[in-house]
């Protein structure tokens, strides 16, 4: 959405992220959550179902810009994530279920 003076709302493409993932024990989550716009640009974060991701206090959390990655996975790395993408005009977040299981 275009608002009064070329600001817009930012939009996070729908099909680059799934809603659900599965992964086993010990894989890597890789995903992306890209931008289809936003002006002026937007600041992307990621989240956990429990607020905040480890990346602080785990080294095998990492965010690169709009991706997020993941190492080593555990069971409990299971959950809600959130990717959203906000600026002075609104925001657009996308949420996926990390399942770990197997082996």
């Amino acid at each position: 959405m275009l608002i009064d003076g070329g600001t817009a709302a930012p939009k996070l493409r729908d099909s680059q992220l799934t809603t659900r993932l599965v992964l086993a024990p010990g894989d890597t989550l890789n995903v992306s959550c890209p931008l289809d716009g936003g002006t002026p640009a937007p600041v992307i974060t990621w989240s956990r179902y429990d607020g905040h991701l480890p990346s602080m206090t785990s080294p095998r959390y990492d965010v690169i810009g709009s991706q997020l990655m993941v190492t080593s996975l555990r069971l409990d790395d299971g959950g809600l994530y959130t990717c959203a993408a906000s600026n002075v005009v609104g925001e657009d977040r996308r949420v996926f279920r990390l399942v770990v299981e197997g082996k």
